[in-house]
């Protein structure tokens, strides 16, 4: 027979006290004597604990959902092993990613689709055809022999040329989709700026924006001696301001300097009158130039030129009188609030 302690909760203990004063009854003799009536199964021992009950069953039940699931998974994942490893060399080719690729109705077709630098290096066509892309449309490629692929940007402008103008970029394995489609836009600045970036520099022109892309060394918008060729600013407009952005850091040119205080009220004047002029009269720098006088009222007054327009006056004045939008395409959004 085994022996059991029990501690009783007050209730209990008040109860059997009560009874063992009334009929000189012992607490050993109460309980069992209840126990024997009231007991006639084990299950009668659980009366009580249905709320513990149940929380085991659920706890049970979940236990079991999550292992079918894990089972389940495994069988899958067992599954896609065994479907992997017995694709054929026919069936893994469809897998691979094909550009798709858009016929524009025109005069002169024009097949396009969005470049990347995996399916370009996949694509193959016939010498002089050309494909277009659809991120940045002034962008496109033209096949040459033994399938070498070559960017070019493609422009008009009618008060330059009534051809359209089209401008060698690089060949596509010598740079990046990213890379050509910055130059396509810059062409593109440039030729609305009234510059034909296929001009020769004696003409009074800059070279090719994009001459650089031989020489990954040189930044773009350079001479061959690596200085900036400042000229290639001067098509730039208000609406540009992103792709400004970008030239100016391609040149590694210091723009931080646009951050230093202005030597007098004057200065500043000046400066944020080229800002406005720049942002709201539809104005090229190049032409902001003719209307701002570098030593005005001297011997020596003459036109501002691009490099001083760009870093003293509007730079300036985007960083001092700009929205924090307009100062984050320039300075990178560093210290801007």
């Amino acid at each position: 027979m085994s022996i059991i302690q029990l501690q009783l909760n007050k209730r209990l203990d008040s109860m059997i006290e009560e009874v063992k004063k009334e009929y000189n009854l012992t607490a050993n003799e109460i309980i069992l004597n209840s126990l024997d009536h009231f007991i006639k199964d084990k299950k009668d021992f659980l009366v009580g604990h249905k709320f513990e009950l149940e929380q085991v069953v659920k706890q049970k039940q979940l236990e079991f959902a999550q292992a079918t699931k894990a089972l389940e998974l495994h069988n899958a994942r067992i599954s896609n092993f065994d479907m992997a490893t017995n694709v054929s060399h026919e069936t893994y080719q469809d897998v691979v990613e094909e550009p798709t690729i858009i016929k524009r109705k025109t005069k002169r077709s024009k097949m396009s689709f969005c470049f990347t630098d995996a399916n370009l290096q996949s694509l193959d066509n016939k010498i002089d055809s050309y494909y277009y892309d659809t991120t940045e449309p002034k962008l496109c490629i033209r096949f040459a022999k033994n399938n070498v692929k070559t960017f070019y940007s493609h422009h008009s402008n009618k008060k330059l040329t009534s051809n359209a103008i089209r401008v060698k970029i690089g060949k596509t394995h010598e740079m990046t989709v990213v890379a050509a489609r910055n130059v396509a836009r810059k062409n593109e600045v440039t030729v609305r700026g009234g510059i034909n970036p296929n001009a020769n520099k004696s003409a009074g022109r800059p070279k090719q924006v994009a001459m650089a892309v031989e020489n990954p060394t040189t930044p773009l918008e350079t001479d061959k001696q690596g200085i900036i060729t400042w000229a290639e600013f001067a098509g730039y407009r208000y609406n540009d301001l992103d792709i400004l952005g970008i030239a100016l850091e391609d040149n590694k040119i210091n723009v931080n300097q646009a951050k230093g205080k202005f030597l007098n009220g004057i200065y500043a004047n000046t400066a944020r009158q080229a800002f406005d002029m720049w942002k709201n009269d539809d104005k090229t720098i190049g032409q902001i130039c003719r209307h701002q006088l570098m030593e005005a009222g001297t011997p020596n007054e003459k036109p501002c030129s691009v490099a001083n327009m760009l870093l003293s006056r509007i730079l300036k004045g985007i960083w001092h009188f700009g929205t924090p939008e307009e100062k984050g395409y320039i300075f990178n959004n560093k210290e801007v609030k």
